[in-house]
């Protein structure tokens, strides 16, 4: 039975061979199909599956063949060969054969034979047809079934079927065909095909002539609620086979039909969702766009229409030197990992380039395997992001280039981050200070203040107000300063924090020292210059009153003769007169009410004259002893200042 794969044994395909010329006996609904030319000294067979995953088989036609015969239990040889012999003999035959699946277990099928006839050739059986039905029996049950009167060799072959008369009515039935339908045996024979089903059976009824013709029915039993049915009518055309006029096979399609309508429903949900979404969605397949949503025209300027033409060239929107290139080595990633993310340059119809975030996956679409390429502007998102870089660095340059000393500390008090001027201020490193708590930069005798001050923090927090007190600030190698210190409450990427700012107020502090002291001073010169003002007061009263004692003293000089005892009282009156002038003179001259009058004075004669007065300045235990060498020295002093 060996021998090679013919293929094209006639001009007409086996699969149209088989509708036109076998459907009479419903074998179109057969796992496996053999068709062979009718020369009975070699066979050149052609196989065609439609359920090679049931079978399991290979997909294409040329390793059909060589499979089958391999597959073929050794026992089961004689039993087809015999059955190919009575269908070149011009008879319809049956058997049962064993195929092994996967090179595994041996599955049983039920087999169908029948002879096509040629009346045109000039021998009048052209070729057969064999057909392979997977025959599922419980191996358990020894009582083979027994066929009534009723029912033909197709019932045991077919699993659901009727026979409709010329009118629709249903003459015969199954068992099968009557579960399927959701009604019983007897209920079912007699009734109208039309009554069993929503979907209108007219046009399927009314069918005639050679040929299969189908139809997809949703069954109206409520037992058999969302049940589809595949109706297959065919004529009968031969009597001897079956009575009747027509004959519909129903086959189970509720699961494809469910399949399909959650397949329309994914679908529905990708295109509103595709449709929704922010950026470009696009299906590629077979290097052409097989989908895009309406965000293209928008973003790139393109409409639906210009993408999904065949000449539309997807790299060209990449701004790249090699934008093919770019293609090949994302389809390679895309090999790798199943999803690619790159961040690219995209030109507008227009020219005008945009950043944008591209994303590649694969995604099996109409059982094909494409490429869902979803394209996002993020232009506008680079642009604030660059301008918030911006801003930060702004912010971190007047962070660092703050002469305050700037802490952000958590709110237990633990040192997050700091400027430069912190380390300039206390005298740490950076790294110490980041390693250290606000209280480790307080002198200790302050650490209760610090906890009425978590209070004070705790609730001016909620309401964002800062605080601002002076306190003492500790160095690194113990030295205490004062400090002007301002807490506001802050949050950065989400924690609560402190930004602390603090300033060094040793200067200021200095200052008020120097202008408390200055203000003293101020004062002081003040309070002279109210005594100065009063002395010249007096002083003015004292030379009036000194001026008549004087004049009247020196009446009394000329007056008296001159050895007279009481000439030499007036002269020391005169004397005594003029010197308390001096120390008026003296007095307002140092109150600056008189401007200073220099002229030539006798060195010896003003040592004379200030005897006294270093007598009284002096204590008892030191004597005075004058030597004025002869001769006269002059110096230009004013004498009542110098004395």
């Amino acid at each position: 039975m060996d021998g090679p794969v013919v293929e094209n044994v006639h001009s007409r395909p086996v699969i149209e061979r088989l509708r036109a010329e076998f459907s009479r006996a419903g074998c179109f609904l057969a796992d496996l199909i053999c068709y062979f030319a009718g020369d009975k000294t070699e066979f050149l067979p052609e196989f065609c599956c439609r359920s090679p995953e049931i079978v399991g088989c290979p997909t294409e036609s040329a390793l059909l063949a060589d499979w089958f015969f391999a597959a073929l239990h050794p026992d089961d040889e004689s039993v087809l060969r015999d059955l190919i012999g009575r269908v070149l003999d011009g008879f319809s035959a049956f058997a049962e054969v064993r195929l092994k699946k996967n090179g595994q277990e041996y599955l049983l099928y039920r087999v169908i034979g029948r002879p096509i006839l040629d009346a045109e050739a000039e021998s009048p059986i052209s070729g057969g047809i064999i057909a392979f039905s997977l025959w599922h029996r419980n191996s358990g049950d020894s009582d083979e079934r027994v066929l009534s009167h009723n029912e033909t060799l197709l019932d045991s072959l077919l699993v659901s079927y009727l026979v409709l008369d010329q009118n629709g009515i249903i003459e015969l039935c199954t068992d099968k065909a009557a579960e399927l339908v959701g009604v019983a045996p007897a209920a079912l024979t007699g009734s109208a095909f039309s009554e069993h089903f929503i979907s209108d059976t007219a046009d399927l009824v009314k069918c005639c002539g050679p040929g299969l013709h189908e139809s997809e029915l949703k069954v109206k039993s409520a037992a058999r609620e969302n049940c589809w049915v595949q109706a297959c009518l065919a004529e009968i055309s031969r009597a001897h086979t079956l009575g009747g006029s027509k004959l519909v096979i129903l086959r189970d399609i509720s699961l494809r039909k469910a399949a399909e309508l959650q397949l329309s429903q994914s679908e529905e949900k990708f295109r509103t969702l595709a449709e929704n979404l922010p950026g470009v969605v696009c299906i590629m397949a077979a290097g052409r766009i097989l989908y895009t949503n309406s965000r293209a025209d928008s973003i790139i300027g393109y409409d639906a229409s210009e993408m999904l033409r065949e000449n539309f060239d997807f790299s060209s929107l990449f701004n790249l030197a090699d934008p093919g290139g770019f293609l090949v080595s994302l389809e390679t990633e895309l090999l790798k990992h199943g999803r690619v993310e790159r961040e690219v340059s995209i030109r507008h119809k227009d020219q005008a380039l945009l950043r944008c975030l591209v994303t590649l996956q694969y995604i099996n679409y109409d059982s094909t395997k494409a490429v869902l390429c979803i394209i996002n502007d993020v232009t506008s998102l680079f642009n604030t992001i660059d301008s918030l870089d911006e801003t930060k660095k702004r912010y971190w340059s007047l962070f660092e280039a703050s002469s305050d000393a700037i802490f952000i500390e958590t709110i237990d008090g633990r040192i997050f981050d700091c400027n430069s001027a912190c380390e300039k201020s206390y005298g740490y490193t950076r790294a110490e200070l980041l390693s250290k708590s606000a209280k480790d930069l307080v002198p200790g005798d302050l650490s209760a203040m610090l906890k009425d001050l978590e209070k004070e923090l705790a609730l001016k927090r909620d309401s964002g107000r800062s605080v601002c007190l002076e306190a003492l600030g500790a160095k690194k190698d113990g030295t205490v300063f004062p400090t002007e210190v301002m807490i506001n409450p802050v949050k950065l990427e989400g924690l609560e924090c402190f930004l602390v700012t603090v300033r060094d107020i040793s200067m200021r502090r200095e200052a008020e020292i120097s202008r408390q002291r200055y203000e003293k001073q101020l004062l002081q010169i003040q309070k002279l210059d109210n005594l100065g003002m009063m002395a010249n007061g007096l002083a003015n009263d004292f030379n009036n009153l000194l001026t008549g004692i004087m004049g009247y003293a020196d009446l009394m000089m000329r007056d008296l003769q001159a050895n007279s005892g009481a000439r030499e009282k007036a002269r020391r009156i005169i004397d005594a007169a003029r010197r308390a002038g001096e120390i008026i003179h003296q007095l307002m001259s140092y109150t600056g009410k008189l401007p200073s009058m220099f002229q030539p004075t006798s060195i010896s004669q003003l040592i004379k004259e200030m005897q006294s007065q270093f007598s009284i300045l002096s204590t008892e235990a030191v004597s005075f002893k004058y030597d004025f060498t002869p001769g006269t020295h002059m110096l230009n002093v004013d004498s009542p200042m110098l004395k």
